[in-house]
């Protein structure tokens, strides 16, 4: 199925749960509307033979707000449906790289890490506000500093480290560039959520186009130092340089490794279909690292 999901954790076992379609915004605070949403998720669930149902609402809600109370209230209650009428159940939440408002998602991080069975911290998409100083430049998606600074976030707000998934890219970006100076390349200024500087001036690839666009590539695969992830620019006949930011083997076994030595519950990864299942040497050096 499009919408399932595998959620795999060192001591949680594997589960094929569902990502749940969101309760809209507006009908967080309404209970009754919760209520119907968390059994028409169990009652799909049930029908399905799924294991459990994963939450990936992604909306900017304010600080103390009614809605982020009644997100909160929407996890408690669906857990405690799941777990009932399905015992051995996961109902696991898909958070922000970090805890601390990212595009404005001001939700009750405590609350909700305590309420589900995992949380899968989402540690990519990191420059979807490119917060910094000057003219925007392209940026690395996951860079390992802000990766796990994020993850220390959660942990110090008391979600147990055993309960948190790292979720990593298996994906990249591609910007255009405005101007490459040095290493830099300048792009478009696309405002989102209150930053002048957003990922929105570049586009999502899948591992397999970006090995496609390295091979077009004079200089080929370069490594930044303070990200810790690879990256290089291209040509495209029309005379216009890019630059790609990815992650690859190298990048993704040094967030493993640590992921494992803080003792995090597991990896995920978005997405598994973006590689090139007919390269072999690809799928082995992507798959061969996952820790088991």
């Amino acid at each position: 199925m499009d919408d399932s999901i595998i959620a795999h954790g060192h001591s949680h076992g594997a589960k094929v749960v569902f990502i749940a379609k969101s309760l809209p915004r507006n009908q967080l605070n309404n209970s009754t509307a919760r209520k119907i949403w968390a059994n028409d998720q169990l009652n799909f669930a049930i029908k399905h033979n799924l294991d459990g149902v994963n939450f990936d609402f992604e909306d900017a809600i304010e600080k103390g707000s009614r809605e982020a109370i009644g997100y909160t209230a929407l996890l408690k209650t669906t857990v405690a449906l799941f777990h009932s009428a399905l015992p051995g159940s996961q109902v696991s939440i898909d958070l922000a790289w970090s805890p601390g408002g990212v595009d404005g998602r001001w939700y009750e991080y405590s609350l909700l890490g305590r309420y589900a069975d995992l949380v899968f911290v989402m540690g990519y998409d990191q420059q979807s506000q490119m917060w910094q100083p000057g003219p925007c430049k392209a940026r690395p998606n996951s860079p390992i500093i802000n990766t796990f600074e994020g993850i220390r976030k959660y942990t110090q707000i008391g979600i147990p480290a055993d309960k948190i998934i790292l979720g990593v890219p298996w994906y990249g970006y591609v910007y255009p560039c405005e101007s490459v100076v040095g290493s830099s390349c300048y792009i478009r200024s696309i405002p989102f959520r209150g930053c002048n500087c957003s990922d929105a001036a570049g586009k999502e690839y899948s591992l397999k186009a970006i090995m496609g666009f390295l091979n077009q590539s004079k200089e080929g695969r370069q490594w930044d130092k303070q990200s810790q992830t690879p990256y290089f620019t291209f040509e495209k006949p029309d005379g216009r340089q890019y630059q790609v930011w990815f992650d690859d083997p190298q990048s993704l076994a040094m967030k493993y490794q640590i992921g494992n030595g803080l003792g995090l519950g597991g990896v995920g990864f978005w997405t598994a279909n973006f590689l090139d299942y007919g390269n072999k040497s690809m799928v082995e050096s992507m798959w061969s690292i996952v820790p088991t």
